[in-house]
């Protein structure tokens, strides 16, 4: 029983440990990368994220200096086989709020996929250097 019990203290211990690393590694600037059909891109989002805040800012055309920016809210948690970000309280881009599934993060790509009925948004990130 003893052994059981360990066992179980060391897998929370690594479990929650797991979820602090990937909570510090996703609290950055990350800028959308975006591709078309004739690879002129007129337009970008950065979204950053910190301390269980995230907003999100999008630049329509590089020449313009207004940008779109939403503020909303974030929770990071991990299940045994995937890490998800739960998003809410956007209003400009309230298509994003929802549970949203990890696919890959490192220091330097965030992808991630949000899956509603039948419509889906998967989006590739590089971190954006401030």
């Amino acid at each position: 029983m003893k052994k059981l019990l360990f066992i179980f203290l060391v897998s929370i211990f690594f479990f929650l440990s797991c979820e602090k690393k990937k909570q510090e590694k996703i609290q950055q600037s990350w800028r959308l990368i975006r591709l078309s059909k004739d690879s002129l891109v007129t337009w970008y989002e950065v979204w950053e994220f910190n301390n269980g805040n995230i907003q999100m800012i999008k630049k329509d055309n590089p020449q313009t200096p207004i940008d779109t920016t939403d503020l909303g809210k974030y929770h990071l948690y991990v299940k045994l086989d995937r890490t998800y970000v739960d998003i809410e309280g956007l209003s400009y881009f309230y298509k994003y709020n929802g549970q949203w599934m990890v696919l890959k993060m490192n220091d330097e790509i965030l992808i991630m996929l949000y899956e509603k009925g039948e419509n889906w948004f998967y989006r590739e990130f590089v971190r954006e250097d401030k």
